[in-house]
């Protein structure tokens, strides 16, 4: 009988382990939460204070929903993560997934945002964090791409 190493199943960043539930069966959507985890600590790393996750307006028809919210200093930051599983057929990276589309969605997502907060004054921009994990959940690569609009 083989010993187990007792981080087995763990995915290693920067001296954290986190756990992906299901690691050999992940979908679309464990894959994008485990990316939005990844990225949230990302972020902290680099000095961003994070107060907000995955809104969305509660109230009349979904319009969209903001990954993360975010300070760097005195800019407010709206964050959307797009996340990858590398394999042999990668043909398109996972930015390119933040259609004209998407960003419209986005906008007024984010108009909603300041306006419940009462945030009119503050200085926001959107940015964008891809997560591309290895097949075995291993290893990842991180791309941080500020200020997104075109």
């Amino acid at each position: 009988m083989t010993k187990m190493s007792p981080y087995e199943g763990f995915l290693h960043i920067k001296m954290k382990l986190f756990y992906p539930a299901k690691t050999n069966n992940l979908n679309k959507t464990g894959v994008g939460g485990l990316g939005e985890v990844v990225a949230a600590e990302y972020l902290r790393e680099k000095g961003y204070r994070i107060v907000e996750t995955n809104f969305r307006n509660r109230i009349g028809r979904q319009i969209g929903e903001i990954d993360i919210v975010a300070y760097k200093k005195d800019f407010l930051v709206f964050i959307e993560v797009k996340s990858r599983v590398w394999n042999e057929n990668f043909e398109i990276l996972p930015e390119e997934n933040i259609t004209p589309s998407k960003i419209r969605k986005l906008q007024k997502t984010i108009q909603l945002y300041i306006k419940l907060h009462k945030l009119w004054e503050k200085k926001w921009r959107l940015d964008a964090v891809t997560v591309i994990f290895d097949k075995d959940l291993k290893k990842t690569k991180i791309r941080h791409l500020p200020d997104i609009f075109i």
